[in-house]
């Protein structure tokens, strides 16, 4: 397994948008800049460009703001489908949006409706309690092995099953990954800190930082051209023609062929 050289701020940054631009006219009527997806980095995005002057379209494919973070209270509190916890608040911009916001957070450890299940039961304190012992125990035997380029499956093999199993729900939850295919190496470049719950959803935080954006939702984008000056993306509204356009859909969007390029995007992409 390779170390790969940089940290979580690299490649949250790397990865939050991919731009493509063909070359800039002069003069256009369309916006200077078409936002493809209206989650957190595409808002994010939208804001900053209006702050820097330019003109700006958002679309979204589904009928909402948000993306992946999503509050649904259809059960009768708002519930998290998505992204659950503003993670390592210390260092992470939702917290300081949030407190802009009016928006209350509360400390992830203060209590609350979180429950464990394990095949549809609520575990029972003492087992909880033995499983948050392997969490710690995972954290300093992948410190230690963080001097080698190890996997964290590998680093916890010798443990016994509470730590094999803690070092799958740490590698699964935090990066979406099996422990086999995540270095110890990196994963102690992560960043810590503490987590927040943003108390009326993670979801409508998101909602109320794009109020006000000129977003249109139900828009998806099946094509983008970006062969000629500027870009012209195809949707069922018609098509949309931009100087550059920023891509903020997840990667399998894009893995899937979800939306399609002229010319492709180029291999290192």
């Amino acid at each position: 397994m390779a170390h790969l050289a940089f940290s979580r701020r690299t490649f949250l940054a790397a990865t939050a948008a991919t731009t493509l631009a063909g070359p800039l006219s002069a003069a256009s009527a369309d916006p200077d800049i078409l936002v493809v997806g209206a989650g957190a980095a595409g808002l994010a995005a939208a804001r900053r460009l209006l702050a820097l002057g330019r003109s700006v379209t958002v679309v979204e494919a589904r009928d909402r703001l948000g993306g992946r973070v999503h509050t649904d209270d259809r059960l009768g509190i708002a519930f998290d489908a998505g992204a659950q916890y503003i993670h390592w608040a210390e260092r992470n911009p939702w917290r300081e949006i949030a407190s802009e916001l009016g928006v209350a957070t509360r400390p992830e450890d203060a209590g609350g409706s979180l429950g464990v299940y394990a095949n549809g039961v609520v575990l029972p304190e003492a087992e909880r309690g033995r499983r948050r012992r392997a969490f710690g125990r995972v954290d300093d035997v992948v410190a230690e092995a963080a001097k080698q380029d190890r996997s964290i499956a590998a680093a916890v093999a010798e443990g016994g099953p509470d730590l094999v199993a803690a070092a799958s729900g740490l590698t699964r939850l935090t990066l979406g990954e099996e422990p086999d295919r995540v270095s110890c190496a990196d994963y102690d470049q992560l960043w810590s800190g503490d987590d927040l719950i943003v108390t009326e959803g993670y979801g409508r935080l998101v909602t109320r930082f794009g109020a006000g954006l000129p977003v249109r939702l139900g828009v998806p984008v099946s094509r983008i051209d970006w062969s000629g000056d500027g870009i012209a993306a195809e949707t069922p509204a018609g098509t949309i023609r931009a100087r550059a356009a920023l891509v903020t859909v997840p990667v399998g969007v894009l893995q899937e062929g979800g939306i399609r390029f002229a010319p492709d995007l180029p291999a290192e992409t």
